[in-house]
């Protein structure tokens, strides 16, 4: 495997950084955030992305909210009803991404870019936009009290044995 690092300045995004690649690509290619811990099977994703015809695949990620109170339903000031202790379930965004390589040609030059804004630009031109659940360990550790759970977990998850 071939590494090469550089500086970006300014910071031009997560999306606005492949701007940056000199090669041409022509295949489709994963973008991960780089503040992930995963054992996500890229393969699947891949085989996902070509089987059904993806433009742009999102790994998404099961988050669950849990409200630990009784939840008022109502209408001004009435209530309608109480909803006790829901939970909430969400797809959320894994920071896991397989586009094909033409949509490189959608990142505006110089602009700062998301991955987000790159997908409400792909939404907008009708592109097939799919998600791929993540089952597999995913741990974003951006926050230090993550970080430290990934070291508690590390070999659990990853280790030899």
């Amino acid at each position: 495997m071939r590494i090469d690092d550089l500086l970006e300045q300014p910071p031009p995004g997560t999306a606005g950084a492949l701007g940056l690649l000199r090669e041409t690509l022509e295949q489709p290619f994963f973008v991960t955030n780089g503040d992930l811990l995963t054992k996500a099977d890229f393969r699947k994703i891949l085989d996902f992305h070509r089987e059904e015809e993806s433009d742009f695949t999102v790994g998404a990620v099961r988050y669950d909210i849990s409200v630990p109170y009784g939840v008022l339903l109502q209408e001004d000031d009435h209530i309608k009803g109480i909803v006790e202790k829901p939970v909430y379930r969400h797809d959320v965004n894994a920071g896991i991404y397989l586009m094909n390589p033409e949509l490189r040609q959608r990142i505006p030059k110089g602009q700062r870019t998301d991955m987000t804004d790159l997908m409400t630009t792909l939404l907008a031109e009708k592109k097939r936009l799919l998600t791929y659940p993540i089952i597999e360990y995913w741990l974003d550790i951006g926050r230090h009290p993550d970080l430290e759970l990934a070291r508690a977990e590390f070999d659990v998850h990853f280790g030899e044995g």
